[in-house]
């Protein structure tokens, strides 16, 4: 049973991140990037509800953030914190994995809110950094030990490459990983990042 779900689980990840092409417009912003794509759903509702939805749009003149990257959880990052945090309250992992990988995408947002209560924006703003401007894969893939700081508070360390893949490690040393599949997505004079965990603070 357990090597099923596994399997299963192994499988919804590669599908979700096949489904994104690589680059957006150019003029787009990041809230409009991200809406336009079906694997930051859980991402977008939270933002707005975070009431974060106009900083990420702004554009041109009103952009106060300037350049920025936003590493940005896909939905199945969502659903694996959920999982995460079942197993840390005490769930069995298969009423947990059932939770995290059965329910609704809204159900997931609300988890979530739930969980993180009013430091929602904090933990959204932990994902975008305004502090080295926009950090192309290939430049994060060539830094070792580097620490971003975030908007929302803290740094995020960037450490290389491995296995292909740019690796993150947040404040509570949680390794994420950028897709590349995910990576280096245009928006204006920003990039999106897409992760495989979402980021703690």
């Amino acid at each position: 049973m357990r090597k099923m779900f596994t399997t299963l689980f192994a499988s919804m990840l590669i599908v979700g991140v096949m489904a994104l092409p690589a680059v957006a417009e150019d003029d787009a912003s990041v809230a409009s990037v991200a809406s336009s794509s079906n694997q930051f759903d859980i991402l977008v509702d939270l933002v707005v509800s975070a009431g974060l939805a106009d900083a990420l749009s702004a554009t041109g003149d009103a952009d106060t953030l300037g350049a920025i990257t936003v590493f940005a959880p896909t939905d199945n990052a969502f659903r694996t914190l959920v999982y995460e945090l079942q197993r840390k309250d005490g769930v069995s992992w298969y009423k947990a994995f059932r939770t995290a990988y059965r329910s609704s995408e809204a159900a997931i947002a609300d988890i979530v809110r739930g969980a993180v209560g009013g430091d929602l924006a904090t933990v959204l703003l932990y994902h975008v950094s305004n502090g080295a401007g926009a950090v192309p894969f290939a430049a994060a893939k060539t830094l070792k030990d580097f620490d971003l700081p975030m908007l929302g508070g803290g740094d995020v360390e960037i450490d290389g490459i491995r296995n292909r893949y740019v690796r993150l490690t947040d404040n509570n040393d949680r390794r994420t990983y950028v897709y590349r599949s995910l990576s280096d997505i245009s928006a204006g004079d920003d990039i999106i990042h897409g992760i495989n965990r979402v980021l703690l603070p």
